[in-house]
């Protein structure tokens, strides 16, 4: 039985108690549903979900699509989006944002588990992968994910900070990289990523990763110790 934490996010009721019982059925555990964008953060900060799905109308304030922006960038969880709506611009909106899924409603038993298990293979794949290939000059260039500590944006270039090995100037903007990136990874700023597991200390206003330090808001800092505890 899988013991995977599945947020919903769902403004119709209804819906998202037909979707908890399915989820339970199926062996997984429901970690909260959230009616709008505010209380899904609030449970995503706890730290106990694996996956989202995601109803991409929630009525006033931030659309679920939104939403996925805030998850991708501050979570780095997989999620699904759930919705009525298969219309070209909804499907291009989503698009940007690299959902893990999109079942259009009405949406059944036998649709949503490979949906899942899909998506959650994916993710356990993705960090199964150790390292990747950068261009340094005019080197391709091995780095580890477990030898990176920081990555900083300076204008077009990243630095690349490494645990006990120089630093890499990479001609490559920091978005890219927080695609290519797994999930040990989390954007505590516009201009920094860091690998949790080479986390020294974090403050009330500040995380030092391999010696640097980096000034966080309390939203980050809380996160971090989240996912680091």
């Amino acid at each position: 039985m899988s013991s995977k934490r599945i947020l919903i996010v769902e403004d119709e009721f209804i819906i998202a108690q037909n979707l908890t019982q399915i989820l339970v059925e199926l062996g997984y555990v429901v970690s909260g549903h959230a009616f709008d964008a505010a209380q899904a953060l609030a449970i995503l900060q706890k730290g106990q979900t694996d996956l989202a799905l995601l109803d991409v109308s929630l009525g006033a304030g931030m659309d679920g699509i939104a939403l996925a922006a805030e998850i991708r960038s501050g979570f780095a969880l997989p999620f699904i989006f759930l919705t009525s709506h298969s219309d070209k611009q909804t499907i291009e909106r989503a698009k940007e944002v690299h959902p893990s899924g999109f079942l259009v409603k009405p949406f059944n038993r036998s649709e949503i588990f490979p949906a899942i298990e899909i998506a959650l293979a994916n993710v356990q794949q993705e960090s199964a992968r150790d390292h990747l290939f950068v261009k340094v000059g005019a080197t391709m260039k091995k780095v580890f994910f477990s030898e990176i500590t920081v990555l900083e944006a300076d204008r077009v270039y990243v630095e690349v900070h490494r645990k006990g090995l120089p630093r890499l100037i990479v001609r490559e903007s920091l978005h890219a990289w927080e695609e290519k990136l797994p999930s040990s990874f989390l954007r505590v700023h516009r201009s920094y990523i860091i690998y949790l597991a080479h986390v020294d200390a974090v403050g009330l206003n500040a995380v030092t990763v391999g010696g640097k330090e980096i000034a966080i808001n309390k939203q980050v800092r809380e996160e971090i110790l989240a996912r680091i505890t």
